[in-house]
């Protein structure tokens, strides 16, 4: 059997990939592999069901306009969710990091916002029609 694969093997043809981008052009240009790096990024960011449950918090407290202001304050979101302080802070900061979310900083409080151009994104990637909202 060990004969019969070396022989296998010998006979396969080396194919120099160098030619073939030559040829053909390269598969992806840089541009399309720095998108599917982002892609790739935001999808494992949702990926951990921590931040998964704390980004679907923002966006149904979005849908709530849980205040006068429409602000979303992290410690509005945070109520709900049986996550430590610290950890929380570590998935707001994944989550942003991302380009799911944007933060900023209303006095003490954190106020989460999301990133529509983000979503909208990954909408269309995924071939979802995402409604932009006020």
């Amino acid at each position: 059997m060990n004969a019969l694969r070396k022989k296998d093997r010998s006979n396969r043809k080396s194919v120099d990939l160098k030619s073939i981008s030559k040829s053909y052009g390269n598969v992806t240009s840089s541009n399309e592999t720095k998108n599917l790096k982002r892609q790739s990024m935001i999808f494992q960011a949702l990926a951990n069901p921590n931040r998964l449950q704390l980004f679907l918090e923002i966006l149904r407290n979005k849908e709530r306009k849980v205040n006068a202001t429409g602000k979303c304050y992290l410690s509005d979101i945070v109520r709900g969710i049986s996550i430590g302080s610290p950890t929380i802070s570590h998935h707001v900061r994944e989550l942003s990091q991302a380009g799911l979310i944007t933060t900023e900083r209303d006095g003490k409080q954190l106020v989460c916002m999301l990133n529509m151009e983000t979503i909208q994104e990954i909408g269309e990637v995924l071939g979802l029609e995402v409604k932009k909202r006020k």
